[in-house]
């Protein structure tokens, strides 16, 4: 059997890797940064224009300007959930794993591995009572369903392979269990805090299912804040809302002249 030398080897790979980002990720790629920065109209020219042709910015800054309101709910809304979602997690998480119970940690994973649609009903109806529907209070208190049992499950491994020693000195020094987790145990493991804070923020921006049945409208630069919709269902009713014009892509077509189309 042949051996190829490590330089050869070496060098195909490179070969390989160069073939593939060039023909099969750079072009897509490529094709949707053109569209996006070139007016539509270029879009349905046959053949088509493979170069960059008058571009503008114009989209980006309408979606921009357009979407402001469903931003902010997201940011504002993901920072609560967030936090909320490290403070409930971290502190359950930590007894858990102290005290050997197990059997809350299964209960924390099986309602995770629940489908959102589990808890809807109590939800909704909780809220609706409460006149919060329509409000960053109803998503706030809502989404860390989600975000609170997957952080204390992340949580509950880390602090199993922490020291016992940090708690036992701390009982020696008279130390209450809140004292000993918020201002010895949190310092120790605050980048694994920070980590679960930006996991929950992260979840809690791409959610759809709940914003779509808590919410109607979006934020109405109002306090205190009514409306809540945020940016997935922004991003959907954009998509929705648009159609395309065959008359007008044939009536202003870029050249003017009907052998654009083929006619």
């Amino acid at each position: 059997m042949v051996k190829v030398p490590d330089k050869v080897y070496d060098s195909l790979l490179w070969i390989l890797t160069v073939i593939i980002l060039l023909f099969l990720i750079f072009p897509p790629v490529y094709w949707m940064v053109i569209l996006a920065f070139r007016p539509s109209i270029y879009d349905f020219v046959s053949p088509p224009i493979l170069y960059p042709v008058a571009l503008t910015a114009k989209y980006f800054i309408s979606a921009i300007t357009s979407s402001t309101p469903y931003i902010f709910t997201n940011l504002v809304v993901g920072a609560f959930v967030a936090l909320i979602s490290a403070i409930l997690a971290g502190t359950a998480s930590y007894i858990m794993s102290k005290q050997n119970i197990y059997w809350l940690l299964l209960i924390t994973i099986y309602l995770y591995s629940l489908p959102a649609t589990s808890f809807i009903f109590p939800v909704y109806i909780l809220f609706m009572n409460s006149g919060l529907l329509n409000t960053w209070w109803a998503l706030i208190l809502a989404e860390p369903i989600f975000t609170v049992t997957l952080s204390a499950w992340l949580l509950f491994n880390i602090y199993r392979d922490l020291p016992n020693e940090y708690q036992e000195l701390a009982e020696i020094e008279g130390a209450s269990s809140t004292y000993t987790l918020f201002r010895i145990i949190a310092p120790i493991t605050r980048s694994s805090w920070f980590m679960v804070m930006i996991l929950s923020f992260i979840i809690s921006w791409q959610l759809l299912f709940y914003p779509l049945i808590l919410t109607e409208t979006p934020w109405q630069f109002n306090f205190p804040p009514t409306g809540a919709q945020t940016v997935t269902i922004f991003a959907i009713e954009a998509i929705r809302s648009k159609a395309v014009d065959w008359g007008g892509y044939w009536l202003h077509r870029p050249c003017g002249c009907a052998t654009c189309y083929g006619a």
